[in-house]
């Protein structure tokens, strides 16, 4: 792949997808960490934002979206479109931006 993936805590390259976390600020600019200096970041307060791409964010988008179509089914309410349009969108950004071009 063309460039690494650097840590936003210690701008050390990430070489595995298991040490990897991703967050974004406000939807607009993606941080890439080590797991280790995500913990101590988030432990230190300084950093906004969850990860996108750990176990309990698959597990929470997915609870969302089977929330979002039964809402959708019962009211048909046009917004509720973009949760269940928008959300595997932003997973799959995640997925290429970073995770695919790591070893697991």
């Amino acid at each position: 792949m063309p460039d690494s993936i650097k840590c936003y805590v210690c701008d050390k390259d990430i070489q595995a997808r298991k040490d990897l976390v991703v967050t974004n600020r406000a939807f607009t600019r993606f941080l890439t960490f080590h797991e280790d200096c995500y913990k101590k970041a988030l432990k230190a307060g300084t950093l906004l934002g969850r990860p996108a791409n750990t176990l309990s964010s698959d597990i929470g988008m997915g609870v969302i979206l089977l929330i979002a179509l039964a809402f959708y089914i019962y009211t048909r309410h046009p917004l509720l479109l973009l949760v269940l349009v928008g959300s595997p969108i932003y997973r799959f950004i995640v997925w290429w931006r970073f995770e695919r071009r790591l070893s697991s």
